[in-house]
């Protein structure tokens, strides 16, 4: 099957938080890549939402500010009540955002 990703992903798992004007919840990202990531949520979001988060890959450095839009959810195969979902980035910063 050919690859249809534009962007190569970093597998990680952290815990971070994502938020929105009606949520904040603790999330797990599990990977993530220049056009957006993959996370592991106990809500399910709905396609087309706008998100907000921030999060570290790297140990002790800067976090990243993103926003973004949910593009797909799935229930996950990883853990009961869990959803796997795809959020495409709209803008990231290692400054916060307006």
């Amino acid at each position: 099957m050919q690859e249809k990703r534009k962007h190569p992903r970093l597998s990680t798992r952290q815990d971070t938080h994502f938020f929105n004007s009606a949520i904040k919840e603790k999330i797990e990202l599990l990977d993530i890549s220049l056009g957006g990531m993959r996370i592991l949520s106990s809500r399910q979001l709905a396609l087309g939402m706008s998100v907000e988060g921030q999060f570290s890959i790297i140990p002790n450095s800067r976090p990243f500010y993103i926003k973004g839009i949910v593009t797909w959810l799935k229930p996950s195969g990883l853990r009961n009540a869990c959803y796997e979902i795809g959020i495409k980035f709209t803008d990231i910063s290692t400054i916060p955002l307006e």
